[in-house]
């Protein structure tokens, strides 16, 4: 979560530097933000949607719903490296 966080922080910044349409950048910081808490709720949700074929507490479900919190979050931060404004 480190990562994620510090690479979100940057994209925002990203955001928050650009200079070719300021008139927008506190929409698009605004909409960022929104986007960010809800991606956060849907991966938690999702993940444990997967995770609950097992039993909860099981290994098969902790091992599930990290290994998957862990591929969805390793493709955000790419997202966010990649998509700097």
């Amino acid at each position: 979560m480190k990562e994620y966080n510090k690479k979100y922080k940057i994209y925002l910044d990203s955001i928050k530097n650009n200079k070719e349409r300021p008139e927008n950048i506190k929409k698009i910081n605004s909409l960022a933000k929104e986007a960010k808490a809800n991606w956060d709720l849907y991966v938690k949700k999702e993940c444990l949607a997967e995770a609950l074929v097992f039993e909860k507490g099981s290994y098969g479900f902790n091992d599930t719903y990290h290994s998957c919190l862990i591929n969805n979050y390793t493709k955000r931060i790419k997202y966010y490296k990649e998509n700097k404004i």
